[in-house]
């Protein structure tokens, strides 16, 4: 499991969708779907591909009721 947690101030603001892409590698935009689990929380479930790199580079969006998007890059790293 991996969770990012994304600290900003949502408290008036909701959370309508998110996807994930590849940054190295296009692998098609993989859906989150947030569930509210506070007033100034959410959170989302996602499957990511496998890739024969050792490391892969992620973009996850964040698309906020206001239509402002939030962008994290994360990596994962095979072991």
């Amino acid at each position: 499991m991996l969770l990012i947690a994304l600290q900003h101030h949502l408290s008036m603001r909701g959370c309508t969708q998110g996807w994930i892409e590849g940054i190295d590698m296009f692998m098609g935009k993989t859906p989150v779907i947030p569930t509210q689990s506070s007033d100034r929380s959410y959170q989302g479930v996602f499957f990511l591909g496998s890739c024969n790199q050792a490391v892969m580079h992620w973009a996850m969006t964040v698309q906020l009721t206001d239509g402002e998007r939030l962008i994290v890059q994360f990596n994962t790293v095979l072991h």
